[in-house]
């Protein structure tokens, strides 16, 4: 095992090598373009990549469940809100929720935030054994591309509630309240996947209308996931999800896609499967080229 470290141009460096035959990447939809005009220019290219790239990742949230069930629910939305401040490619990035429960989800879901702040900030930084792994943002271009999300978002005809800027006494951490950006609609901020903890709730009238939206960036290929006691939208979420993953009733929202299932997207969010629990190295094998050994055992060896 060798390990490199570095930026842009060891990467770029060994996606151009022609001794490398396969390369596995997680990072942005730009990095995962670049790679594949960086193949397509060399000898050494026919073993597709694997990539894993944005997880712009949609919960739709139904009127058919009970009240018991919506509160669960949105409580398991928290861990792939949270989890990590929002940098993990799995988080949930876009809520839609059925009108006739917008008012009642924001006022849960902001009721939760304000209980995770009281029980996990503390002087200077956030408790690491708190359930979400929540902590700074991992550098000041990410807090800027929070902000600018933030303003972008205000622009469209949305409200933000929270968010604000924490510890600011450390002015190398970049900490921030988790945000809720309450859209009008879904509007092209929401299409682009914004890599810190920034949920945005739109309303939906009917399901088809919501299926519609959270499938419709092209980086919303990773994970989607819908929540709802009705056999019937199940199944049609089942059937018109777009994303390598479809998750109905999660108790992580988006976060932890199942076991067994193995991992990747669709459309912008990657090509290929990253990982497959039944058979961990199977992406990493040529299955097309085989060797074939044939030996003749009368003759003596290891005699020289």
């Amino acid at each position: 095992l060798q390990i490199l470290m570095g930026g842009r141009e060891i990467g770029q460096a060994l996606v151009a090598h022609e001794k490398v035959g396969l390369i596995s990447a997680t990072g942005s939809v730009a990095m995962g373009k670049g790679i594949q005009a960086t193949l397509a220019r060399k000898k050494n290219n026919q073993v597709p990549p694997i990539l894993e790239l944005g997880g712009n990742n949609g919960v739709i949230v139904s009127e058919r469940m009970s009240d018991e069930h919506l509160a669960w629910s949105l409580a398991a939305l928290m861990n792939s809100f949270l989890g990590t401040t929002g940098q993990r490619c799995t988080n949930t990035r876009r809520v839609f929720v059925h009108a006739s429960l917008y008012e009642k989800v924001v006022t849960i879901l902001k009721a939760n935030i304000d209980t995770f702040l009281t029980s996990a900030m503390k002087d200077g930084g956030f408790d690491p054994g708190n359930a979400y792994g929540y902590s700074a943002l991992i550098d000041k271009d990410a807090f800027d591309r929070f902000e600018c999300a933030k303003k972008q978002a205000a622009e469209e005809g949305g409200k933000i509630i929270l968010g604000r800027r924490l510890f600011e006494k450390d002015p190398g951490a970049y900490y921030v309240e988790p945000a809720l950006a309450l859209m009008p609609k879904q509007t092209p901020v929401m299409h682009e996947e914004t890599f810190a903890p920034l949920l945005f709730i739109a309303p939906y009238q009917n399901f088809n209308e919501a299926i519609a939206m959270v499938n419709a960036p092209g980086n919303a290929g990773l994970v989607n996931a819908v929540y709802t006691q009705s056999r019937e939208e199940a199944d049609r979420f089942a059937l018109l999800n777009e994303a390598g993953h479809g998750l109905i009733n999660s108790p992580r929202g988006t976060g932890t896609p199942a076991y067994g299932m193995g991992f990747g997207g669709n459309k912008d969010s990657g090509t290929g499967e990253i990982l497959n629990s039944a058979d961990p190295l199977a992406a990493f094998t040529r299955k097309d080229a085989f060797r074939r050994i044939a030996e003749n055992n009368a003759i003596a060896m290891n005699q020289h």
